[in-house]
């Protein structure tokens, strides 16, 4: 593909094909035919964003390793984190209960930060990483692309 086709996009309802060009942060990009929707600034830079994302792995990891739960067990109590809850549990018997919760409350969000950061971390670096990845950018004609 060439250049200048790796710069296009089609709008979805009438067809009309418009160049990318970038779109001021809330602006909405518009088909100039039919007025659909092509595409939204981003009220947040990359930077800010993988700043978010970097704050929500921080506290992902003060949650999981802080004192969340006291389990009182033939009179006895103990504190314990998340991930030793989940162990109690499975090991109490309860195994669907371990595994809902390991998989909501650990695995899930882990996962969650792990691909943003896969994706932000090149975009910040003005590199593409590997998987597709949304652009800021939105579709100009050859004149100018109505924003509102």
């Amino acid at each position: 593909m060439s250049r200048v086709e790796d710069s296009l996009v089609v709008c979805d309802q009438c067809g009309l094909a418009h160049r990318w060009g970038p779109v001021g942060p809330g602006a909405v990009a518009r088909c100039t035919r039919c007025d659909a929707v092509l595409g939204r600034g981003h009220r947040l830079s990359i930077g800010s964003i993988l700043a978010l994302t970097v704050a929500a792995g921080a506290a992902y990891l003060v949650a999981i390793n802080a004192s969340l739960l006291t389990i009182t067990l033939r009179g006895g109590a103990d504190d314990a984190t998340l991930p030793e809850a989940i162990g109690v549990a499975w090991q109490g018997g309860q195994k669907l209960v371990a595994v809902v919760a390991a998989l909501t409350a650990l695995v899930a969000p882990a996962a969650f930060i792990f691909f943003r950061l896969y994706v932000l971390i090149p975009l910040a670096a003005n590199r593409r990483s590997s998987s597709p990845a949304t652009s800021s950018a939105a579709p100009e004609t050859a004149g100018t692309l109505p924003t509102r």
